[in-house]
Order: structure tokens, then sequence, then C-alpha cells
């Protein structure tokens, strides 16, 4: 993703600036350079948005707008920076306004979970940064003006896609999905050698999932994670995965709390299972608040750019055959009892961070309840609004 991976754009100074132009980072495949930015001309604005969808369709990264690059005897630019002098916009707010206007207009599917900075240097100039993550959606076509053509970042540049080029990112989403499936049936084996009874899982995880996206072992990632309210009591300790929190009454069970190097986070819940005179039952008002805060836990840490878009949510019952639904601890439980083992919801994917949090879920809920043979979640209105349970 380009310099200030895991770092907020709305954080990233003039100081940071500095420090790329005189380290010389050289552009790349997730890093471009631009000595300015004009969109009075058509010509101008396509150009803009082949940018955008280049970066989008490959792997994403990062264009800074304001810095010149070096040029060599020839006068051919190096690919690295040489100042950062920034450029005149009388407005800069209305600019990004603008190239928010232009990315509805002109790219087909449109941009999902882009961020756009500015900063203001004391000459009165400005210096904009805009991150485009990789796309779940891609790859995504330049339709601006007629045009209808498909671009790819490359390490020299952009360049326009073939038609095989076309299929193979399509398929390579397709892939994304299947190999995090694949992780979350790994991740349910070991959970069933390591617990006994009835659990629910939740997993969180970044579909463009790579090693070290999360630094388990920089010291402001990792008090950063101690201040999220987790599942567990037994503070974050490391282990083989990353980060973990526990339940001290059962090293493994119970509930915990994982956060992997790779971006994924991992949120398994016994404690919500019950049993009451032979009757065996999931407290869904309890369980389904616990979900709520763990989902919000794991998406702090997206909103403050440490992780990028598109997620992947997906939920799991396991040894929850013969389980009923109660709407409270030992009270109000329903008559239908699950039939299933093993609950496994349509994964989620989500390509920008959500702000209602229920709202978003509740494609998970009623497929829970789906499983213990109701037609919806109960805690959700006539309206789609969660008002949980009374």
């Amino acid at each position: 993703m380009g310099p200030f991976t895991g770092k907020p754009l709305s954080s990233v100074t003039l100081e940071d600036i500095a420090r790329i132009v005189g380290d010389k980072v050289p552009e790349g495949l997730h890093l471009e350079y631009k000595r300015e930015l004009l969109l009075d001309q058509p010509d101008k604005k396509k150009e803009l948005l082949r940018d955008l969808s280049a970066f989008a369709n490959a792997e994403g990264g990062l264009i800074v707008f304001g810095v010149d690059e070096e040029r060599d005897a020839q006068g051919q630019p190096t690919s690295l920076p040489k100042t950062a002098h920034g450029f005149t916009h009388p407005n800069a707010p209305t600019l990004i306004q603008i190239i928010e206007q232009l990315i509805k207009d002109g790219i087909d599917e449109r941009l999902p979970g882009y961020e756009m900075h500015f900063l203001s240097l004391p000459s009165g100039k400005i210096i904009l940064l805009v991150r485009i993550p990789a796309s779940l959606r891609a790859p995504h076509m330049v339709t601006l003006g007629g045009d209808r053509r498909f671009y790819m970042r490359t390490n020299s540049g952009k360049a326009d896609m073939s038609t095989a080029q076309v299929r193979d990112v399509a398929l390579r989403m397709e892939s994304l999905v299947e190999r995090v499936q694949s992780f979350i049936r790994q991740r349910i084996e070991k959970c069933l050698a390591t617990t006994k009874g009835p659990f629910a899982i939740l997993h969180v995880l970044p579909l463009l999932r790579r090693p070290g996206i999360l630094d388990v072992t920089n010291e402001a990632v990792i008090q950063r994670i101690r201040e999220l309210p987790l599942l567990g009591n037994s503070g974050v300790t490391h282990c083989l995965e990353g980060l973990k929190c526990h339940s001290d009454t059962n090293t493994d069970g119970r509930e915990h709390t994982i956060f992997f190097r790779d971006g994924a986070a991992e949120f398994l819940d016994q404690y919500h299972f019950g049993n009451e005179n032979g009757m065996k039952y999931l407290a869904c008002r309890q369980f389904e608040q616990m979900l709520f805060k763990q989902f919000e836990n794991a998406l702090a840490l997206y909103r403050e750019g440490r992780i990028q878009p598109p997620i992947l949510v997906a939920l799991s019952l396991v040894r929850c055959s013969d389980c009923t639904i109660a709407y409270q601890h030992f009270s109000r439980m329903m008559n239908v009892r699950c039939t299933e083992n093993e609950v496994f919801t349509d994964p989620l994917v989500l390509t920008e961070i959500p702000n209602d949090i229920p709202h978003a879920m509740r494609p998970l809920l009623d497929f829970v309840w789906n499983a213990f043979g109701h037609a919806r979640c109960m805690g959700y209105d006539s309206t789609g609004k969660y008002i949980g349970y009374r």
C-alpha cells in the first residue's frame, strides 16, 4: 500500500512527507508522485481516473500530489522524489469534493474505501494524498467521456489491461474469498481440538491478507490492542498467531480474542451458551451485544488505517445441535431447537467500514436465527433497525 501503511492519512504530517522525499523513496507498484493536480480539462480528469482505477485493479497504493521528481541528463523522470513544493488550489476541501464526484461519475464499479487528505505548506500551496486500496469489486473501468477502458498499476506506471488480465483479476477476487474461508475452517478445527462444548467464533478478516500487516512487536500496536475492551480478562499476551487475550478460567476455552499478524481477528465465545435443567440454549440478547462489541474492536484498527478494507466477516456456531435460543439466561426460551451441529453463515464482504454495526451484522444474525427455525433475528424491527429484546 506504499508509505504510511498502517497509518491513517489524516495523521500524516509535513514531516512525514519530508522524510520520504529526503530518503528518496522511489515510485513503484504502490506509490506515485505527481507534480500537481489539474482538473480543468477532460483529458486531465480522465488521467486522474486512470491512475486511481489502475491502483484499485492491482494491489492498491498511494498518490502524492505536489511532489516533483528528479530528472536525468536527458530530462526524463527518474521515479525519485526531488522536492515537496506543493501545488496551488484556492480551496482544498472543495477539491476533495470535486474528486469524489468525479470518481462517482467516471469509474464503473465505483471505487470503495479510498482516502484523501491534504496538507498546507507555509507557502500557501497544498500537498494532496490519495490512498486507494486494492478493490474486491475489481476490475474497474474508466467511463468518463465515453472512455470504456481498464487500467492496471505496474512497477513502471500504469498500462491498459488485456482481456486476459481483466478475467484474471475477476477470478483472483473469487479465489481470495475461497482462501479466507479455508483459513476459517482451519481455525475452527483447531478450536474444536482445544475446547469442550458449544462455541461461537467470529472472524473479521482483511480480504487482502499479507504477512506483517499488523506488527505485533510494535509497542504502539500492542498498547492500542490493550486499550480495546476485549473478551477475557487475562491481559494481552504474545502467541504464535500474534496477540491473544483469553479468560483465565481456561486458557483456550470459554472465550478468547486473537489478533493475527496478517490482520485477521478472531473472537471465540462459549460463555453465552448454557444448560438449564437439561435444556441447552444460546442467550441471544447478551450474545448479540457481545458480537457488536467485538466487531467494533476489530474495526477500530480499520478506522485508524492500521488495516485496510475490503473486510470479510463470518460467524460460525459449533456443537450447537439441540440448542434453542433464549432471550435471557434461564428464561424465555424459544421452542425450536437447532438440528445442525455446525452453522456457518454466508460471509459478509464489506468494501467500506460500516458505521452502523448492528445494521451491518444483520445478515449474519438472520442466518443464525434461520438455523434455529425462525424467519429472522427477532432483535430487529420491521424497518431493519436493531431494537434488542424487551
